[in-house]
């Protein structure tokens, strides 16, 4: 039985205009990392077959962004389409093993309504109450709020890619970036005129940090992972009294304020 969840997600409870908030990665403990087990890559993602096909091929690009900037095989993309499940009645049931970014033309009415994005991700505690504590991320969804315009559909909404690539970083395991001289993907907000080409070069630092990928030149491959722990399985993740919660909320005056399992933890200030 399912003790707990793992759901990491930003909420904006009010913004700036023409600037929305975007999702966030973090672990129990703010400073635990959070990562899929290596030897479980490639995963493969599914998209809803609400998706027109020139925005698919937009999610596309992104996922394979990572790939190819982040010198590993991360993620795939599925010629399978499936269907939506952005508008279930309980978003805990998208613990169901497949990847999906859905295309939630009826926003989730539990989720806010100022989000553009969510990824909400489940996992496990490892090395719970030390130092090395980290969470196995088992589980990763990504629901993209339609009831915001997106370029390539609308030429003056945001941008499809954009939002995906910032996506897909949250659904690897990396957070927010709150320094805006670093090369980023991963800042915490975005507005209508910002488009990414592709993940910025600290993003690559931090995903090839995360994952033990040597510097590379860009586009090369790492070598296969000598992993041999077995990745969690949903079942185990299921049953697990280490699977957690986390809920992050981010205020329109900069303020992140963190929960576990629906318990006030602290605050901090990020840059807007």
């Amino acid at each position: 039985m399912l003790r707990l969840l793992f759901i990491l997600t930003l909420f904006y409870s009010c913004v700036p205009a023409q600037k929305e908030s975007l999702t966030t990665g973090a672990a129990t403990n703010p400073n635990a990392p959070s990562a899929w087990n290596k030897a479980g890559f490639p995963k493969q993602i599914y998209l809803s077959r609400e998706f027109s096909d020139n925005e698919a091929a937009e999610l596309t690009k992104a996922v394979v962004s990572w790939n190819t900037h982040g010198g590993f095989t991360f993620s795939s993309v599925s010629s399978t389409k499936v269907n939506d499940r952005s508008s279930v009645n309980n978003l805990n049931s998208l613990f169901d093993g497949e990847f999906g970014i859905y295309k939630a033309v009826n926003w989730h009415p539990n989720l806010p309504s100022t989000a553009l994005a969510v990824t909400q991700i489940f996992g496990v505690r490892q090395n719970v109450g030390t130092a090395s504590e980290s969470i196995e991320i088992v589980e990763g969804d990504i629901l993209i709020n339609w009831t915001f315009p997106y370029a390539p559909t609308n030429p003056y909404g945001y941008d499809l890619f954009t939002v995906t690539l910032h996506e897909m970083g949250h659904f690897l395991g990396l957070g927010h970036i709150t320094n805006y001289a670093l090369q980023s993907v991963m800042y915490p907000s975005i507005g209508y005129s910002t488009f990414y080409l592709r993940p910025g070069s600290e993003d690559i630092r931090n995903i090839r940090s995360k994952y033990s990928i040597g510097v590379q030149a860009l586009g090369a491959r790492a070598p296969a992972s000598s992993t041999v722990t077995a990745p969690i399985t949903k079942e185990q993740a299921q049953n697990s009294p280490d699977t957690v919660k986390i809920i992050l909320e981010l205020h329109s005056d900069g303020t992140c304020k963190h929960y576990l399992n629906d318990q006030y933890l602290h605050q901090h200030h990020v840059e807007l």
